[in-house]
């Protein structure tokens, strides 16, 4: 518990000395790989898995992979899409890699759900939890994001495709589970550790 206590307390140093998440104009510099690996310590130390982050920059595929080999990817093309959503740019590439961090998550408790979109959505609502907590990102914004980045012709892409990942009304309502589990966190003032988080974000459906 001090182990996890002393985590929380960087996780917090971080959000408070980070960046605006406000929009502003896409370019790939020391000072954008500077704030984009502080999330990417925050995310690590808030998961407690060491996973081999690579931001592989001059690849256009609009995406990011989580690998059972322990490799985050996250790729260029995504970046720049995230520079393309009105005044959330850096609320996309957190959820993102907060995303793919529970991949890793899964991949170490073994879990194998009957369809794979619960694994999709029970990172979405891991994900949402990290943004609430950590670094106060509303609910309604991460929602507006979802909405505008599922509207065609974006749904075509592989990190909003329905099939893939749920549909637009599934990854709302995983949103929303991880901002119930934050409030509550906040309301009582405690932080879960990741396993209670991950335990109440597993997304139970009947069908696919």
């Amino acid at each position: 518990m001090k182990k996890f206590f002393f985590v929380t307390l960087f996780l917090l140093l971080i959000s408070s000395t980070s960046f605006c998440m406000s929009a502003a104009s896409y370019a790939v510099d020391d000072n954008f790989r500077e704030e984009l690996y502080k999330v990417v310590e925050g995310v690590r130390n808030y998961f407690g898995i060491d996973a081999e982050f690579f931001y592989d920059e001059d690849n256009p595929r609009v995406n990011a992979t989580s690998s059972s080999t322990g490799e985050i990817h996250l790729f260029g093309g995504l970046v720049e899409k995230a520079y393309s959503v009105p005044n959330s740019p850096w609320t996309y590439i957190i959820l993102v890699i907060a995303h793919e961090w529970a991949h890793q998550q899964q991949f170490l408790y073994g879990y194998r759900p009957m369809y794979n979109i619960q694994k999709e959505l029970q990172a979405d609502c891991e994900g949402a939890y990290f943004l609430f907590t950590i670094y106060k990102v509303t609910q309604e914004e991460i929602t507006n994001l979802i909405n505008n980045q599922m509207s065609n012709p974006i749904r075509s892409l592989p990190w909003w495709d329905v099939k893939a990942h749920g549909t637009r009304q599934q990854r709302i309502a995983a949103v929303k589970r991880g901002y119930d589990l934050a409030s509550h966190a906040i309301s009582i003032n405690r932080m879960y550790t990741p396993s209670e988080i991950f335990n109440f974000c597993e997304y139970i459906m009947v069908t696919p």
